[in-house]
């Protein structure tokens, strides 16, 4: 596994430390929480190997010990997150992984309005759209670190605006990808490193409208180049015009519409639309749902383009103080379009229970259905998953 040297992170984090003020205001004092707990779990999956005509169904298991560490000042933050996830499956697929879910962060105001934010994960990623984010066969361990700086500040009428540059380091383990030939089609490369250098920009206007509401402008623009692979590096940019209101004490919601490219200097440059819309409420006494759909233009891991649009409701229902349940389900349609990849769906239904035993343990079951579908790499399949899991905290 290659890993990628954080000094250029860890440094400036020391130095954060160092320059923010020391001093707490007068009657604060800094903060310290120390939280380990384990989460175990029991599961039956019918189709674990993502097979068209389904496969062997599998039990298994898996148990996440975690360290939980933060400390705070009203100038500095710092905190860390500490996993071990373990999976294994039995029977004929015999699925099983260890998987590292390590992060850290710090974070201090210097000036007013002014902040910096470090942050390095050694954690997983999906490898693969159009299949489940947290399946064992889809997951990939990655190495990330970010280091971002964000200025904020009320202008008269109301009004705010924020400037924020980032500039991340991701790497990756190697993994089978598919990625554009240079004389065009596809190919597969068994060795990708998904290891990328990338920077980007971002500006955010808000004026209100009204006592509820609020009207936004957001922009960005960036760069990506990988190591390996100069064909995937790309410059983009996006800009959206927004609303963002609360238009009942009970609901607030948010709609947003915008255009956005991605230049590939030889490969040309591809355009989107791009958009969402969000709505939560309060329904009545013990029940709320939310409704939300998006199309979004961004890259995937090995770089190329992919445009995405996602449906998603859902309904919970709180039984008291210590009892929810919640049914949601979603469905997308995505479009790679370097591969030239069209009308590839994925849809989902998922159900959870969860009771809070004591204020430190809590046990959750939950249902879920995949189906994918569509002319994508991905062969169509369908799987029904059962996961049992009981967490406690110290």
């Amino acid at each position: 596994m290659h890993r990628l040297s954080a000094a250029w992170v860890w440094v400036p984090t020391v130095v954060l430390v160092l320059i923010s003020p020391a001093r707490s205001q007068e009657g604060e004092s800094a903060q310290i929480r120390v939280r380990p707990s384990v989460r175990f779990a029991a599961l039956f999956d019918d189709n674990p190997s993502f097979a068209r005509a389904g496969s062997t169904p599998e039990f298994g298991g898996w148990i996440v010990p975690r360290l939980e560490l933060a400390y705070r000042t009203p100038a500095l933050e710092i905190g860390a997150d500490l996993r071990v996830d373990v999976r294994r499956t039995l029977g004929e697929a015999s699925l099983g992984a260890e998987f590292a879910r390590v992060s850290g962060f710090a974070e201090a105001g210097l000036l007013p309005g002014l902040r910096v934010r470090i942050s390095e994960a050694y954690t997983t990623s999906p490898r693969q759209r159009g299949l489940p984010p947290d399946d064992v066969r889809n997951l990939l361990q990655v190495h990330r670190s970010d280091l971002g700086i964000r200025y904020w500040r009320e202008l008269p009428g109301g009004r705010e605006i924020e400037l924020g540059v980032q500039a991340t380091y991701f790497a990756s383990e190697s993994f089978a990808a598919v990625i554009e030939a240079t004389g065009g089609g596809s190919a597969v490369d068994p060795n990708f490193r998904a290891d990328f250098g990338q920077g980007s920009a971002t500006v955010e206007y808000q004026s209100p409208l009204g006592h509820r509401s609020s009207a936004y402008v957001l922009a960005q623009s960036g760069y990506r180049g990988y190591r390996d692979s100069a064909r995937s590096g790309h410059a983009n940019a996006s800009m959206l015009l927004g609303l963002r209101s609360r238009w009942l004490p009970a609901a607030r919601g948010e709609l947003a519409l915008g255009y956005g490219l991605m230049d590939f200097g030889s490969r040309g440059t591809q355009h989107s639309v791009l958009g969402h819309a969000t709505l939560h409420a309060q329904l009545v006494p013990g029940w709320s749902g939310f409704l939300s759909v998006a199309n979004e233009f961004q890259s995937n891991l090995v770089g190329n383009e992919v445009v995405e649009a996602t449906g998603r409701i859902g309904l919970k229902k709180q039984f008291g103080d210590r009892t929810a349940a919640t049914a949601s389900g979603f469905i997308s349609r995505f479009e790679d379009e370097a591969l030239k990849l069209k009308e590839s769906l994925y849809a989902g239904f998922e159900l959870e229970i969860r009771h809070d035993l004591t204020r430190r343990s809590r046990v959750e079951l939950s249902y879920r259905y995949w189906r994918n579908t569509g002319n994508s790499i991905v062969a169509d399949f369908d799987q029904n998953r059962i996961v049992l899991q009981y967490s406690f905290r110290l």
